[in-house]
């Protein structure tokens, strides 16, 4: 893999971190939350599991993958 697709990677998977983060700091962000445009159904399937579960699945998942990409080279 080429550095800068490592790089690439690895600040996709701190976003993922990052929002993980933000559902188990505010389970409550995405009340009342009404998807609409494109891939709404998407959006509000989301937005239907948004809280504490989420956040520590995405937070696992995305430091799995940090790991992952690290440990690979």
């Amino acid at each position: 893999m080429d550095r800068r697709d490592g790089i690439g990677y690895g600040v996709g998977f701190f976003v993922f971190i990052a929002i993980g983060l933000w559902a188990v700091l505010d389970p409550t962000a995405m009340e009342g939350y009404h998807a609409v445009g494109a891939r709404s159904g998407l959006k509000q399937l989301v937005a239907g599991f948004w809280g504490r579960g989420l956040g520590f699945t995405m937070m696992a998942l995305g430091v799995l993958a940090l790991v992952g990409l690290h440990t690979s080279e």
